[in-house]
């Protein structure tokens, strides 16, 4: 099944999370909801709260924004099982609405395949006493405090009574009271108990002695310890890809994980000044479009965690911006064009807007001379020679060749300087991870988004357009536009 049919029919499983009902919550328990709502969407899971403001509202709100990064909707993943007559705190999903009392625990848990809680005044400790009953695995983050770490200790005291769990053990439980009180921390402690839950729910294969490792020694076992990387470059197409990799000296390809499905290329980038080298690692997308775009780039994000997010590839160019074939875009801002309302009077654009990093902006539009032209391998298809232009880029999932549409866009947009279909994509996976990696667009210009898109005149310009942007991308990389690792951490 595709990433979309998946989507259209809905979440394989569905997690109820369940803490403080108060508008004010400790900031580790804030940080863990939030981390959990990112967790349970990136990797296809149901969330199910009770629709209470604090744990229930952040982990609601950050499984939304990642969902509407991907473009999946919301309608099929969220269930709010709601008391009479309150509503909930976020508005979306499926509202299910019950009688006060014992259906508010019996109803929500129910519905789950497992319950996590994080914090608690009381009502979190009778959902612990529900599932219990209702024989469904709980997996609380005792780091939290309260009800959690009340019904986390009663599960390590009770372990050997309790047969509640089928496929982890008491040191895979005992390894989730870890801190929570970081951003960093509680995206270590909410994948570790992501990580069992899947195991729990599907009967998981990895080896036993690896899923009883506590965090930190399993974090540091070979082939599994979280690297970071100071660029991630994000490719669409083959020769997009081949084109940057032939500019990063022995690049090696990154063997294969059982939890990623992604290939990744590796390389150290030293800069011009001799002082020192970047890590950079290239992720080739499995297909063109926003939504392969979103759900790989969270992925490498979370796999990686770089600092910055670099899209390199080709785009189309807006003639009447003086744009010709083989030039070079530099996106000041990302507006994406997809989410439309269709009325009896046309289609209205809701354009949402991505920053481009500010950094790299302005490492970029100071970048003097133009030796990196010379750093172009592919012969150019005709005179001239590439020139920068600076501006807004649209993003979307259409391919745009029709001038009528682009002439609507640039109604709104006037200096639109070009037309693309993963970038939103990119852009809105670094807004909803955790660390949030800044992000930056290099496009060569392929064509004009017209129609003569397609064309064999045209095509001939778009291995040229490929490498004038990763020949760019590299040398704006080795003129040293960000802190080197060494000098920060």
């Amino acid at each position: 099944m595709s990433n979309d049919a998946a989507a259209e029919a809905g979440p394989r499983t569905w997690v109820l999370v369940a803490g403080t009902g108060s508008a004010t919550i400790p900031m580790d328990q804030r940080l863990a909801a939030k981390a959990l709502g990112r967790a349970l969407a990136q990797r296809g899971f149901g969330l199910i709260t009770c629709g209470w403001e604090g744990v229930d509202k952040a982990a609601t709100q950050a499984f939304a924004e990642v969902l509407q990064a991907v473009g999946r909707p919301l309608s099929r993943s969220l269930k709010q099982i709601v008391p009479r007559p309150d509503q909930p705190a976020f508005f979306g999903g499926e509202v299910i609405y019950i009688d006060k009392g014992v259906p508010e625990w019996v109803e929500s848990v129910r519905r789950a395949a497992a319950v996590i809680l994080v914090g608690g005044r009381g009502g979190t400790y009778k959902t612990f006493q529900t599932a219990l009953s209702e024989r469904v695995p709980v997996f609380p983050l005792p780091g939290t405090g309260a009800d959690a770490r009340k019904a986390f200790d009663e599960i390590v005291e009770g372990w050997g009574k309790m047969r509640l769990y089928r496929h982890i053990g008491e040191r895979d439980m005992v390894s989730l009271d870890a801190p929570t009180d970081s951003p960093s921390a509680a995206d270590e402690a909410v994948d570790r108990l992501v990580d069992l839950l899947e195991e729990e729910l599907t009967g998981g294969s990895a080896p036993r002695a690896e899923r009883a490792a506590p965090p930190k020694a399993r974090a540091e076992r070979p082939g599994t310890k979280r690297e970071r990387v100071d660029f991630l470059l994000v490719t669409a197409l083959p020769e997009e890809r081949d084109a940057l990799l032939r500019r990063l000296p022995n690049y090696r390809k990154v063997p294969p994980r059982d939890d990623d499905v992604h290939v990744y290329f590796q390389a150290d980038l030293a800069v011009h000044d001799g002082s020192g080298s970047y890590r950079v690692v290239v992720l080739p997308l499995l297909g063109m479009g926003r939504v392969n775009a979103a759900t790989a780039t969270g992925y490498a994000i979370k796999r990686w965690r770089p600092r910055h997010v670099v899209l390199v590839g080709i785009a189309g160019g807006v003639a009447e911006r003086s744009v010709t074939l083989g030039d070079l875009l530099i996106s000041e801002q990302v507006v994406d064009y997809e989410l439309q309302k269709i009325t009896e009077q046309g289609v209205q654009v809701r354009w949402s807007v991505h920053k481009a990093s500010r950094r790299l902006y302005a490492a970029a539009i100071n970048m003097i001379g133009e030796e990196w032209i010379s750093r172009v391998e592919e012969a150019r298809p005709g005179p001239g020679k590439p020139h920068i232009h600076l501006g807004p880029i649209a993003s979307g999932d259409k391919v745009v060749a029709v001038n009528s549409v682009l002439e609507e866009y640039r109604n709104v947009w006037p200096t639109l300087v070009g037309v693309e279909m993963e970038a939103a994509g990119v852009a809105s996976a670094c807004f909803a991870a955790a660390r949030q990696p800044e992000f930056f667009m290099v496009r060569g210009v392929s064509d004009l988004a017209d129609a003569a898109k397609g064309s064999e005149t045209v095509e001939a310009w778009r291995a040229y357009a490929c490498n004038v942007a990763a020949a760019y991308a590299v040398e704006l990389l080795r003129s040293g536009p960000i802190p080197l690792a060494s000098a920060k951490e």
